[in-house]
């Protein structure tokens, strides 16, 4: 993964979700904490998640997650965990967490462009799609998503593109 970009000057993104249910879900992956200051290292975190991905023998899927979770904890930070999809939690990486989704409906948006970019595309959900939509955020339980990075077969690491999508938690 590239190193993220500072400046959320706005972009012109098109958002036409589409509308999905999913779970209940396991993931597991690596976590750490960040706020405004520290985003430039998630790079580093999925380095590390890569070189260990091997290991998981209950992966399911090839899709990589970002998993943004409690967001609104009130250190302006969230935990974020680069992670798959497994089918049960045993035998995980040392360093690893698991993480239980509920079944839930999500508004999933694609990314258009770069990931470095996604927080452009993350704002425009959250302050121009979500208020003229009538929808409403699901408000998730501590230690769940309040947003989830999906990076699917067409997303290239190397160009940091394709692929892409974010899916938001709604009530349905």
């Amino acid at each position: 993964m590239k190193s993220s970009e500072t400046n959320l000057e706005p972009m012109n993104v098109t958002l036409r979700p589409r509308f999905e249910s999913h779970g209940p879900l396991l993931m597991a992956g690596l976590q750490a904490r960040y706020t405004c200051e520290t985003l430039d290292d998630i790079p580093k975190q999925w380095e590390r998640f890569i070189s260990q991905v091997s290991k998981v023998s209950s992966r399911i899927g090839e899709a990589d997650y970002g998993l943004c979770i409690d967001m609104s904890a009130g250190d302006n930070g969230f935990d974020y965990v680069t992670g798959v999809q497994v089918s049960d939690l045993a035998n995980l990486p040392a360093e690893w967490v698991g993480v239980r989704i509920p079944a839930q409906t999500y508004a999933v948006f694609s990314h258009p462009g770069h990931v470095s970019t996604i927080r452009h595309t993350a704002r425009a959900i959250g302050e121009e799609w979500l208020p003229q939509s009538g929808r409403e955020p699901a408000q998730p339980s501590r230690g769940e998503p309040n947003l989830i990075e999906r990076y699917g077969r067409q997303f290239d690491p190397n160009t940091g593109t394709g692929d892409i999508e974010l899916w938001l938690p709604i009530k349905a």
